[in-house]
């Protein structure tokens, strides 16, 4: 259950460290009025991300795809953390668009594996506690955030949701000891 709690705590405080940083580079980037036209295309992109996932969640073993996921999350984000670097504004509109897909996808990853580990007796008693954990997350990713723009800068923050998502990923391959 703790740890659990800790994957869903730092799922959520990665999410919340790096969506300042596409909202603020897109503003800076392209500017207020083209956000209405980038989440467009993020709505256009996610049906078919989504759908590609669901149908993989059929198709490989569970424990494959979370670890594959997360690698792939874990790499596009640090690829993005290099990309941030150079003089591109195509960068800031896509870095914001991959930060809508890595919030769905991450979120789906948690309950994919949080639903093969409780029955749903166990669930109904504790997915409260296990929910404040992404309550929390969210606290502490924004404030880390906060902070940390002013401390290390908005792009190193990348890294600092990469390294959020490998402790996940370790916490995961714990996790999978506990299923049945």
């Amino acid at each position: 259950m703790l740890l659990t709690f800790a994957f869903f705590f730092l799922v959520i405080t990665s999410y919340y460290v790096v969506k300042p940083v596409s909202r603020s580079l897109v503003l800076d980037d392209l500017g207020h009025r083209i956000v209405p036209y980038i989440d467009l295309v993020c709505v256009i992109f996610m049906g078919p991300i989504v759908t590609l996932f669901a149908r993989l969640v059929d198709r490989v073993p569970k424990t494959r795809l979370v670890s594959l996921s997360f690698g792939a999350v874990i790499a596009v984000t640090v690829l993005f953390w290099k990309l941030i670097a150079l003089p591109y504004p195509w960068v800031a509109g896509a870095f914001y668009i991959w930060v809508a897909i890595f919030s769905v996808l991450i979120v789906t990853l948690f309950w994919l594996v949080a639903n093969d580990l409780y029955r749903p007796r166990e669930a109904k008693r504790l997915f409260g506690f296990i929910g404040s954990g992404g309550l929390l997350g969210g606290i502490a990713g924004s404030s880390i955030a906060w902070a940390g723009a002013k401390v290390v800068g908005s792009e190193n923050l990348l890294l600092l949701s990469a390294g959020c998502l490998a402790a996940c990923w370790w916490i995961v391959r714990h996790l999978w000891g506990y299923v049945d």
